[in-house]
């Protein structure tokens, strides 16, 4: 891919990521100067203990739904992504857990409602072409009190250092690692349109979420946020 997708274009957006998927893993350690795994672990610590049917969506790599089967072993975990290249790489590396991948799009999800008491994404929320449809579809099938986590970039109000890692590194590691500068300029375009974490959680409590909490990690660069379906 020799150009910067548009979100709204999905199917450019799947070819970005199947074409990326083998580095992605690495390069979002880099990115996240080898905190990105510890964060995830802290927001997955922080959930409430009793959790019986788990919902990963965006799960790219399953770092998250991996987690979250050795957090809550006798749950069931269903871990959902729209590109299959990721998917792959996200089965070999939970061969020994027991959890369900299904290929699909978050905006249109395969399942009833009010099926699931926990919903995760992780990095995933700000590539949908529209965040509030795709929190009304995770509402929809999340349970009443069921609990929502969302991990993603945040908006760091005094750092210059950000700036220059998303405008200048970024797309040279993308460049390096995986000779297209391309896909890691996406990653910096989608971090300056999405909504801060306060505005995220009026969105949040627009479609239906209560009681919405904000973490920041990395110097607000990385954003963890928790709410309940309050309706």
């Amino acid at each position: 891919m020799n150009y910067i997708p548009n979100r709204n274009d999905q199917n450019a957006m799947k070819s970005m990521f199947n074409d990326i998927a083998k580095n992605y893993d690495f390069l979002n350690d880099v990115m996240t100067f080898f905190t990105q795994k510890s964060i995830k672990n802290s927001a997955i610590n922080s959930l409430k203990p009793n959790h019986s049917n788990i919902l990963d969506v965006c799960t790219g790599t399953g770092d998250i739904a991996i987690m979250l089967a050795k957090k809550f072993p006798n749950a069931s975990i269903t871990a959902l992504d729209f590109s299959l290249e990721m998917l792959k790489i996200a089965k070999i590396k939970s061969k020994n857990l027991n959890i369900n991948f299904i290929n699909n799009n978050a905006l249109d999800m395969p399942f009833l409602n009010n099926s699931f008491d926990l919903c995760t994404i992780s990095f995933g929320l700000r590539n949908l072409p529209d965040i509030t449809a795709a929190i009304k579809e995770i509402h929809r099938v999340l349970a009443t009190n069921g609990e929502l986590l969302i991990i993603d970039l945040g908006k760091p109000k005094m750092n210059w250092l950000y700036p220059l890692i998303l405008d200048k590194v970024i797309p040279i590691l993308g460049k390096i690692f995986h000779e297209n500068k391309y896909p890691y300029q996406y990653l910096v375009e989608s971090q300056k349109d999405f909504p801060s974490p306060q505005n995220l959680s009026k969105v949040l409590q627009s479609v239906g979420f209560a009681d919405t909490k904000i973490r920041n990690f990395l110097f607000g660069t990385i954003t963890v946020l928790t709410a309940e379906k309050s309706k």
